[in-house]
């Protein structure tokens, strides 16, 4: 499923192990299973209200204001919310990086008493997607 494609290469990095002759992608599917992992497009979430969960939010650097609140506000009882996105990845033509729901979420919540703002500096997937975002 395409929509799964982050999460799941990212499991998939997590958990390979180069002396473990093992198949991978049925550890993963055992991973998402067992560990109760829900994937929703943003179009079901109107109306939810996600308790006792972890909800993360990928590529929040392509919503706007707008759908981040969307999505911020359906965190209900014991909902820890983290949102992930790179400016610098913004592919979205309508947004930009002083409109992404990302940089809202920052201004917003850097002043909130019960929540945390981390921001690295880094790129962390390879020398050559550092090196494409610094000079595309």
């Amino acid at each position: 499923m395409p929509l799964l494609a982050g999460i799941t290469d990212a499991l998939i990095s997590m958990h390979s192990d180069d002396n473990h002759e093992g198949n991978i992608h049925a550890t993963v599917e055992h991973v998402i299973e067992r560990a109760n992992i829900e994937f929703t497009s943003m179009a079901y979430f109107r109306g939810r209200s996600i308790d006792d969960a972890v909800l993360i939010i990928d590529e929040a650097q392509n919503m706007t204001r707008a759908q981040i609140k969307g999505m911020l506000s359906r965190g209900g009882k014991n909902c820890r919310t983290i949102v992930l996105g790179n400016l610098a990845q913004i592919d979205d033509k309508f947004v930009t990086p002083a409109s992404s729901g990302a940089s809202a979420a920052v201004n917003v919540f850097r002043h909130y008493e019960k929540g945390s703002v981390l921001i690295f500096d880094e790129v962390e997937r390879s020398s050559l997607a550092e090196f494409t975002e610094k000079n595309m």
